[in-house]
């Protein structure tokens, strides 16, 4: 298991690497500026055909990450899973001593490029 700060497109050359799965815990693809940034890796991580799993706080976040994929023109290819997480976590931090105090991952969608 390796874990890498970064955009993936930046991060892994896969002329000598291909992962076995990119994970993306809490996405945000639907949101407005974060979508932007995801677009270029979406479209390397279809163009090199890796497993691609991404959490949503929710199943309203879930659709909506769809169909801003859709709008995107970013095919989904297989689709493994979409919906409530069979794994969800919660994480309630304290205020006082953590800087990330709320992670919550109650919707999934899992695709093979």
């Amino acid at each position: 298991l390796e874990a890498r700060k970064g955009y993936y497109h930046d991060v892994v050359d896969v002329a000598t690497e291909r992962p076995t799965l990119v994970l993306a815990q809490n996405a945000g693809i639907q949101h407005g500026p974060h979508t932007r940034e995801w677009l270029p890796t979406l479209r390397a991580l279809c163009d090199d055909h890796v497993l691609f799993c991404a959490t949503m706080y929710d199943l309203g976040e879930h659709e909506r990450s769809i169909r801003v994929l859709n709008s995107c023109n970013v095919s989904l290819g297989k689709v493994i899973f979409s919906g409530r997480s069979p794994v969800p976590s919660m994480n309630l931090g304290n205020l006082e001593t953590e800087a990330d105090i709320f992670s919550w991952n109650r919707a999934m969608l899992l695709v093979q490029w």
